[in-house]
């Protein structure tokens, strides 16, 4: 057997004493009869030379397959898709509630100032209800005519809410109909 040959089985055995066995590296390292920084490089060559594959056998692995496959075929900076069940509209609205105040979130906590332009509608109004409250008065929240034409379903006032309980979750100033500069 040649030492690439032998460096891949030994490899093979780092691995699935670490990734299915759920030894430590020093458990392996004791079995093996190396030490821990070598069983460390074993598992690392597992990986490299494709001698471990990871499956995610959770509803949610196919959310995030989903999601990825449409970011990349609309070349999207961010696209989640939230598992929900297909037969309960309020579950699902609050999946991706959750999940777009988690993103919104994730901007609003920045230092550096931010413009965050929203529209209107229900679930924009259900993903604003859980954010928490935060003090970033650097950021502008604007609300925009164009988004706000496009939602004619909703009246003005549940627009005109929309942008203004979005800057009181967030300590963010209102600016009504103004644009990104």
């Amino acid at each position: 057997m040649s030492k690439q040959q032998e460096k891949r089985d030994q490899a093979a055995r780092a691995a699935w004493l670490y990734y299915v066995g759920n030894h430590t590296q020093h458990d392996i390292a004791e079995q093996l009869g190396v030490s821990r920084q070598i069983a460390q490089r074993l598992i690392a060559y597992a990986v490299e030379h494709g001698l471990v594959k990871v499956r995610v056998t959770h509803p949610v692995s196919a959310c995030l397959e989903l999601a990825e496959s449409l970011r990349s075929c609309f070349r999207l900076e961010t696209c989640y898709v939230v598992p929900a069940p297909a037969d309960d509209a309020e579950a699902v609205q609050r999946m991706i509630a959750v999940a777009a105040a988690e993103t919104m979130e994730r901007h609003l906590v920045a230092d550096a100032p931010r413009v965050v332009s929203v529209g209107s509608g229900r679930t924009l109004r259900a993903a604003i209800d859980q954010l928490p409250d935060l003090d970033r008065p650097q950021h502008r929240i604007v609300s925009q005519p164009r988004l706000q034409q496009a939602a004619q379903r909703v009246r003005h006032h549940q627009t005109t809410h929309l942008a203004r309980s979005a800057p009181h979750h967030s300590g963010a100033r209102l600016r009504p109909d103004a644009r990104p500069p």
